[in-house]
């Protein structure tokens, strides 16, 4: 068990090394990085992190992004991963007592918590990188790993 554990935090480790590094990248290739991200995106509301409103009218059905869809959602995503997920059962198994297991339980809320604002991060970043270049939209992922990291990289990339 513990050398599936340290597996894990190992990958864990690369894979937020990983983002972090896209974002440090993203960042220098922008002009006026994080300022201009933040002049860019700010008054697109790209940065507005929830949206309280509720009018139960077809407007409010039709948003994509609120915060009670992402309420409502994630119960549904959540019940489904943690009861199902062979990580989220081999974490909870894999715990002493029940005070372990819920630990392990929020400590895997704080890491996601910080994985999904970096992913997130990066998301609005590509975004005003792509609304200052010239980069088609289709092809930006794969051109930003190539131009960025070069063509090894893409292979791996593409190989997935």
């Amino acid at each position: 068990m513990t050398a599936v554990i340290w597996t894990d935090v190992v990958q864990m480790f690369l894979y937020v090394l990983g983002a972090a590094v896209s974002f440090a990248v993203l960042l220098h290739q922008i002009p006026g990085g994080w300022h201009h991200v933040v002049a860019v995106a700010a008054p697109l509301g790209k940065l507005r992190v929830f949206d309280f409103g509720f009018q139960p009218t077809a407007a409010f059905f039709a948003r994509r992004y609120s915060f009670w869809a992402g309420l409502v959602g994630g119960c549904f995503l959540t019940t489904a991963s943690h009861g199902t997920e062979q990580l989220m059962v081999q974490r909870l198994l894999a715990a002493r007592n029940e005070r372990e297991s819920r630990l392990a339980l929020f400590a895997s809320w704080a890491v996601i918590f910080v994985q999904f604002g970096l992913f997130l991060l990066i998301g609005v970043t590509l975004f005003v990188l792509r609304s200052t270049g010239t980069w088609p939209l289709r092809r930006m992922r794969t051109l930003f790993i190539r131009n960025s990291y070069g063509t090894p990289c893409l292979r791996v990339w593409q190989d997935w």
